[in-house]
């Protein structure tokens, strides 16, 4: 496997999927998932993935995902959500945005957008007062495999063109990650993306990474962090 991200599926979890897969032709979008709550908790133990997948044509758009809980938590569990748009032998369009709006809490998720030959789509963390994110992963454009039960396994070249995905969290309060790693990552001539951090309070980073890279002729992006009441950095990189 071409990444350290383990795993991408797992085979305990429930799935949700939107997807076009075409073997001898172009392929369609993916279409959008949503799970919102407007009080209450959000648990999410099934990976949730929307994807366009052309064997021998061009792919088109994967589709957003958004989860809601404007008033309670997002848990993951560990479970995965994935948008992307991949043609091996084609041109691929962009990958999906993803969406997090929690009041307090967004943990134990796995997220990744990505397209073989197009942009990454966007992820932002969103938290309405002091915001904790915990044993979480952001992937936008790197270069992995996925296995899902209707395709099996999909590798996601992201060695041509196209720009990774931008990455934004935005706490109302004070912000802290734990156990948790952004990677904004591109091996072809466009530019990783950026990842922007603000908080109205205290930013702490425990035993959590941001990186913002490339492998090639693209430019890495930018990485900003501003915070009201300070950054402390425990076991943390950036």
């Amino acid at each position: 496997m071409s990444s350290s991200w383990e795993p991408l599926t797992n085979n305990n979890y429930s799935y949700l999927s939107s997807f076009s897969l075409s073997e001898t032709g172009n392929s369609g979008n993916g279409g959008a998932i949503a799970l919102t709550t407007q009080n209450g908790n959000l648990t999410n133990n099934s990976d949730l993935s929307s994807f366009s997948y052309s064997t021998t044509g061009n792919s088109g758009n994967g589709g957003a995902i958004a989860l809601i809980a404007q008033n309670g938590n997002i848990a993951g569990g560990g479970s995965g959500l994935y948008t992307f748009s991949v043609a091996p032998q084609g041109t691929a369009n962009a990958g999906g945005n993803v969406t997090l709006n929690a009041k307090n809490q967004v943990s134990g998720l796995q997220m990744l957008t990505a397209s073989s030959s197009a942009q990454a789509g966007a992820v932002a963390v969103n938290g309405q007062e002091d915001l904790a994110i915990a044993d979480t992963v952001i992937l936008t454009g790197k270069q992995v495999t996925i296995d899902t039960p209707f395709t099996g396994k999909i590798s996601i070249p992201v060695s041509g063109t196209g720009r990774s995905g931008d990455v934004s969290i935005n706490s109302a309060g004070n912000l802290t990650l734990t156990n948790s790693r952004i990677e904004s990552d591109t091996k072809g001539s466009d530019r990783a993306g950026n990842v922007t951090i603000t908080s109205a309070g205290l930013t702490t980073f425990n035993q959590s990474k941001i990186l913002s890279s490339t492998s090639n002729s693209g430019n890495a992006g930018n990485i900003t962090v501003t915070t009201g009441q300070g950054i402390n950095l425990t076991n943390g990189s950036i």
